[in-house]
C-alpha cells in the first residue's frame, strides 16, 4: 500500500510538472512594437494647408504609432468642426518607411442665410431662433437645431401643419 502511494505521488508531481510547463508556454508573446510614424501625407484638403490638418491631428512623426494616437487623432481634426469626414490609412513609400494618408473631407463654408416665407409671425422672432455663423464651416447640427426652434415656435403659436425648410 505504501508502494502504491509513492507511485501516486510521483504520477501526480510528474503531472503538475508538465501542466506548469504547458500553462508556461501558453503564455502570449509580447506585442510587436509599434511602428515609427516616418511621414503624413493629407488628401482632400481644400482651405486647409497639410500643416494646419497634421498639426490639429496631434500626429508626431519619428515617434511609434499606434491605434490609439489614431483615433485620437481622427478624434481631434472631428473637434476642429472643419471636416464632415476624416479617414487615416497606412501606406507605405518605396523605401518600406511607414506613411499614414490623412483623407479629409472638408465642410462647405456658410457664406449666408436668410429666412423666406414667414407669415404668421415676425421674421425678427424667426431670425432670433437661427444660431449659425455666417463665414464659418456649416454645421449641420446647429442647422436642424434651428430649424426645431423655428418649428417649435410654430406650434407653440398653435399651426401645428407648419412646415420648416
Amino acid at each position: 500500500m505504501a508502494h502504491l502511494r509513492i507511485r501516486l505521488l510521483g504520477v501526480l508531481l510528474t503531472c503538475s510538472a508538465l501542466a506548469a510547463g504547458s500553462l508556461r508556454a501558453q503564455e502570449p508573446a509580447a506585442p510587436p512594437p509599434a511602428p515609427v510614424l516616418d511621414s503624413v501625407a493629407v488628401e482632400g484638403n481644400v482651405r486647409l494647408s497639410a500643416q494646419q490638418v497634421i498639426g490639429n491631428s496631434g500626429l508626431l512623426i519619428g515617434q511609434p504609432t499606434n491605434y490609439r494616437d489614431i483615433q485620437r487623432a481622427i478624434t481631434a481634426l472631428f473637434r476642429t468642426g472643419q471636416g464632415d469626414n476624416v479617414a487615416i490609412a497606412q501606406g507605405e513609400d518605396p523605401g518600406g518607411k511607414v506613411v499614414l494618408i490623412v483623407r479629409v473631407t472638408e465642410r462647405p463654408l456658410l457664406t449666408r442665410w436668410a429666412v423666406k416665407g414667414v407669415e404668421k409671425l415676425s421674421e425678427r422672432s424667426v431670425k432670433d431662433r437661427v444660431k449659425l455663423a455666417e463665414g464659418r464651416p456649416l454645421d449641420r447640427a446647429a442647422v436642424e437645431r434651428s430649424r426645431a426652434g423655428i418649428d417649435s415656435m410654430y406650434h407653440a403659436q398653435g399651426y401645428y401643419a407648419a412646415v420648416v425648410k
